[in-house]
């Protein structure tokens, strides 16, 4: 039986998850208080338990299903959760997850997105993720013209089955090749907020930029000498614009009240946003978070498997940060408006992205508990 009219819920855009979730019950005040909630009554019960993994946390609850749209209605399944770790999302308007990822491997099902994408106009989903104020859209079956020069998309072959992962041949920091002759698999993910990189080139990124030093893993250099970093991708040179490369700025009484001692004459410290694969040494690939995705638009193809990266029309281009007026906080993850019919109906199509400030800082951001 179907609710009218539909219940409206936020959820994350995740294409490093391939699994759809939405929260029924808030078990812990610190990470769900206050968030809508699906009432859920209509939806059918499986019986069968639910969990997902994302980013540092996890979700439980029941596998049930219901009438989705995605932008066609038809039956497909979901989670329905009461358990979250690490959500964190208390007195936000977060409720899920809607992950558009690929299956983890051959044997589970296709994820909801790949089985409502047969009755797409193309197999194919666009991303743009706007800064500040400045909303995205989420783009089913087609890409957002307004926001995409459409005859700029670049595609590139995954390098693995069962991952929105490609081949990053290049990149060059202050103008400085930091690995010739190498190139890397990178996953293409807007659930991280971050460019992830691993040990090697994470150190040899910040070798490169003058003044720059390290807090255990957490990286800081002068807000007045930003890095340049221009990342090469199917043979196109992408650069990362330097309000990008920033999650906050510090002054050095900042730095030594949570007991980091900079080098003096500098005024003000910038925390890198390309930081160390949580894995650290043990990684050999990068991630592509929301710092890069912000200046490209995105489209994650289905058949043939691959992503493309495009130009963003000119009033979408412009960057934040410049200018020394950098972020006091910067930690964002993007959310697409997600209509429920019963349990999920309609997912809007261009959707605005919501920005999400996290109630508390996560595990990979400069906080007291990285401090000896």
């Amino acid at each position: 039986m179907r609710r009218t009219p539909p219940q409206a819920l936020d959820v994350v855009v995740d294409t490093g998850s391939p699994d759809l979730w939405v929260l029924s019950h808030c078990s812990e005040a610190a990470e769900c208080a206050g968030v809508p909630l699906f009432a859920g009554a209509s939806a059918a019960r499986s019986g069968q338990p639910f969990s997902a993994q994302y980013a540092l946390g996890t979700a439980a609850g029941e596998l049930v299903a219901d009438a989705v749209r995605l932008p066609a209605s038809e039956t497909l399944s979901f989670g329905l959760v009461n358990r979250t770790t690490e959500w964190s999302a208390a007195n936000t308007t977060l409720s899920g997850l809607l992950g558009l990822g690929w299956a983890y491997d051959e044997t589970d099902d296709d994820p909801a997105w790949l089985a409502a994408s047969a009755g797409w106009e193309q197999p194919l989903f666009g991303v743009h993720l706007g800064r500040g104020e400045h909303g995205g859209s989420l783009t089913l079956g087609g890409v957002d013209a307004a926001v995409v020069a459409a005859d700029s998309i670049n595609y590139l072959p995954l390098v693995a089955a069962h991952d929105w992962a490609v081949a990053l041949d290049g990149v060059v920091v202050n103008g400085q090749d930091i690995a010739p002759s190498r190139s890397w698999n990178a996953a293409v993910d807007t659930g991280t907020s971050h460019i992830l990189a691993p040990r090697a080139a994470f150190d040899a990124v910040y070798a490169a930029v003058p003044g720059a030093f390290l807090h255990g893993t957490v990286p800081l250099f002068p807000c007045h000498t930003p890095p340049e970093v221009t990342l090469t991708l199917g043979g196109h040179a992408y650069p990362v614009p330097a309000g990008d490369l920033v999650l906050a700025a510090y002054t050095p009484a900042e730095l030594r009240a949570l007991g980091v001692d900079p080098p003096p004459g500098v005024a003000q410290w910038c925390e890198g946003a390309l930081r160390l694969q949580h894995d650290g040494g043990d990684a050999d690939d990068w991630i592509l978070g929301d710092a890069f995705l912000k200046s490209v638009y995105t489209v994650f193809r289905a058949t043939p498997p691959s992503v493309g990266f495009a130009r963003l029309q000119p009033a979408h281009a412009a960057s934040f940060g410049l200018g020394g007026r950098w972020p006091r906080l910067a930690a964002t993850h993007h959310a697409a408006m997600l209509a429920l019919v019963g349990v999920l109906a309609l997912l809007v199509l261009a959707a605005r992205f919501a920005r999400r400030e996290r109630a508390r800082a996560r595990a990979h951001h400069f906080t007291h508990k990285h401090l000896p």
